[in-house]
């Protein structure tokens, strides 16, 4: 029996990959400002607002140029693979991709859009076993009806699933934000663009029979804390007002071993 409505939402790194790209920042240090790498984990614990910690030349582009640079997103995702470390939500990413599940990736890095897809295709076609591509070609098929080769099948997963960086200029303009809104915001705007993704999607899944019954599962995972309370926050308080018919789960997967599911009141 084919798992049907569920929707899977991802943050990125140390999430779904660990990997060794670092952040640049400006530290200050009595009367000047040095200029210091640091890690992402360290990034996620700094308050970077000027005080002592602030953007390298107060550009977030220059902050993120191990990010940003062209090719970088995949060779960082190609290194974290062949580190073969755990992926806290493994597991899931590979339950939404084998039942052919709409997913999101919704990170604070700023690659483009198109090279977030890419790099998920890399993994579909690297990464995963060719038993496991079948699952998630059959699942497609089932979806949709209809034979379709292989190559094919998985474009059109990828075309049903979405790709928020939120950092990034398509980001700014598709959610008609800046860089002066806080990572957090953004990625609730991001999920909440998602839901509506997920309904239009289900909607050509399904038909009339989920004109009839809207319901659905949204499943979110994050390693950074404050942004798995805020986000929970952010469901309890918002969401879940306005999508009654979506059932919202949230997991901390700051402990790699130690997964945990937020309980919502």
């Amino acid at each position: 029996m084919l798992d049907t409505r569920k929707a899977y939402a991802f943050d990125f790194d140390s999430n779904l990959v660990f990997t060794q790209d670092t952040i640049f920042l400006s530290k200050r240090d009595w009367t000047s400002w040095q200029e210091t790498e640091v890690s992402q984990k360290e990034f996620d614990q700094l308050t970077v607002d000027g005080k002592t910690w602030k953007r390298l030349n107060d550009d977030y582009e220059a902050s993120l140029k191990n990010f940003l640079s062209p090719g970088k997103y995949k060779k960082a995702l190609t290194d974290a693979i062949a580190d073969k470390k755990t992926w806290p939500s493994r597991l899931s990413f590979l339950e939404a991709n084998e039942t052919a599940s709409p997913l999101a990736i919704i990170t604070a890095r700023g690659q483009s859009p198109q090279e977030l897809k890419e790099s998920h295709e890399y993994i579909i076609h690297h990464v995963f076993s060719q038993a496991q591509r079948d699952k998630l070609v059959k699942s497609i098929q089932k979806r949709l009806g209809g034979a379709l080769p292989e190559d094919k099948a998985i474009q059109l997963y990828l075309d049903n699933n979405l790709y928020l960086p939120v950092q990034s200029k398509e980001f700014f303009k598709q959610s008609n934000t800046t860089i002066d809104i806080p990572v957090t915001i953004r990625k609730h705007i991001g999920l909440e663009m998602f839901v509506a993704h997920v309904a239009s999607v289900f909607r050509r899944y399904y038909w009339e029979k989920f004109v009839n019954d809207p319901q659905f599962s949204v499943w979110f995972s994050d390693d950074n804390i404050e942004n798995v309370e805020s986000m929970a926050d952010f469901i309890q308080s918002d969401l879940r007002l306005k999508y009654p018919h979506v059932k919202f789960l949230v997991y901390n997967t700051s402990d790699a071993k130690n997964v945990k599911k937020v309980r919502f009141k």
